[in-house]
């Protein structure tokens, strides 16, 4: 760590007293705060700097990594200055290190490092470290927190000139740590404008990345316009606060998540006793095995799904702040269900049924049992006049429109799902003969 401080700080040197044009800049910027500031004394003592650094350079070039090195009293005073007070502590115990645990321990002290004790990037704690990609670390609470129990889960984010120019950057600077060549490569194969799917450990690491971005606004941050012709920093900033919204969302629960697993139909459902019977083949399954057809229009189905993204989304958040960043397992089940069913609606073709299973159809005729006992109370509010929650220059009678909407949608809904036969229920497979058969 020290010979590569100064490999840095004389290449540093050396740059700054040969580049006339740097020299120039520093004079006039100096000058404003002191008249009589002379470049000549500032290169004289980074001259003097370079020599110093030169010599101990060489000791420890010639010398193994292990070996000591002998540094004269003015050797060591001027390494002793070069350390800034922020390096001299200990970042998890607040002790005061000595010059060659600052030189062998980063920003630990040895008790610490010994340890095992690091930063974890998730949430942004002193703590062991249990596992690390490149200089992305996390402690065993968010391993298994974050990543093991939301395994086969996936987040969905915009794929941009703009993101892509971000992950570019971060690799020319050397700090992609593995990661960014991956998320770059996903976002080529995926195509501009469409999504592209990244692991939770991927987002993580994008958003402290775009983090710390938003913090050093340099021309080569990816947002002035020698990096993107024609764009300004405020649009770029603008674009880097709407990717952290999106990967916010996306990491309080993913848009891409498997069906529940068997466990979480054990523990959160009452089904797994239960069987049923298809009506076609007369197998005995779950009723999670079977399929309820439902014909929907595609404006009921575009209904649907954008309220159930949207419950997702708050539910989501509103569970994760509750629990202090912990999802627990019937909560995830719910949001798993309420995905799953999104994906449903996504992907059935328009002239075809939208094949849901029992306990997912229950599932959702509460959702709407609920939200008619919440809609009267928006309407209620809003038509006596208590519209603090509709932005200004909304208008209100378009709002009106919408409750009255949902309501109408949400009635039509909750009966056909009433009127659902459950007696007649058919495995997936047979469904599926039933619909190629009306094909022929």
């Amino acid at each position: 760590m020290l010979q590569r401080r100064l490999e840095t700080n004389k290449e540093t040197s050396e740059s700054c007293l040969t580049d006339k044009a740097w020299q120039k800049r520093y004079q006039r910027y100096e000058r404003k705060r002191n008249p009589k500031f002379n470049i000549s004394d500032e290169l004289e003592r980074i001259n003097i700097d370079l020599q110093i650094s030169t010599k101990i350079l060489g000791q420890c070039v010639r010398s193994g990594e292990r070996d000591p090195i002998y540094l004269t009293k003015e050797q060591w005073d001027w390494l002793d200055k070069s350390v800034h007070d922020m390096e001299r502590q200990c970042l998890c115990c607040k002790k005061v290190k000595s010059l060659s645990e600052i030189f062998n321990t980063s920003f630990f002290c040895k008790k610490c490092t010994d340890k095992g004790i690091g930063r974890c990037l998730i949430c942004n704690e002193f703590r062991p470290i249990s596992e690390s990609i490149g200089d992305f670390k996390f402690c065993k609470e968010c391993k298994e927190k974050e990543l093991d129990e939301f395994d086969g889960c996936y987040c969905l984010l915009p794929n941009s000139k703009w993101l892509m120019d971000t992950l570019k950057w971060t690799i020319e600077s050397g700090t992609g740590d593995g990661l960014a060549d991956k998320i770059l490569e996903q976002c080529a194969k995926t195509g501009e404008n469409k999504l592209v799917s990244l692991s939770k450990v991927q987002c993580h690491w994008l958003y402290v990345e775009i983090c710390w971005c938003a913090d050093h606004p340099l021309p080569i941050a990816g947002g002035m316009p020698e990096r993107r012709p024609g764009a300004t920093y405020a649009k770029w900033s603008q674009s880097m606060n709407k990717y952290l919204e999106l990967i916010d969302d996306e990491l309080t629960f993913p848009s891409s998540t498997p069906p529940p697993s068997d466990e979480e139909w054990k523990k959160c459902s009452d089904t797994t006793n239960m069987s049923f019977t298809c009506v076609r083949c007369d197998k005995e399954l779950e009723p999670r095995h079977l399929r309820v057809p439902m014909q929907l229009s595609v404006e009921q189905r575009k209904w649907l799904k954008g309220r159930l993204e949207s419950e997702v989304k708050s539910q989501a958040a509103y569970n994760r702040s509750l629990l202090k960043g912990y999802t627990n397992i019937n909560t995830r089940f719910a949001l798993k269900l309420m995905n799953n069913a999104i994906s449903i609606l996504s992907t059935t073709p328009k002239n075809s049924m939208v094949l849901f299973d029992p306990y997912t159809i229950s599932f959702l005729a509460e959702e709407c049992e609920r939200y008619l006992k919440e809609e009267p109370n928006i309407l209620k509010s809003i038509e006596q006049g208590n519209v603090g929650g509709i932005p200004e220059g909304v208008d209100k009678n378009r709002v009106l429109e919408g409750v009255h909407h949902d309501l109408e949608m949400l009635n039509i809904l909750l009966e056909m799902m009433r009127e659902i036969e459950m007696e007649k229920l058919l495995c997936y497979q047979c469904i599926r003969v039933r619909e190629s058969m009306k094909g022929v």
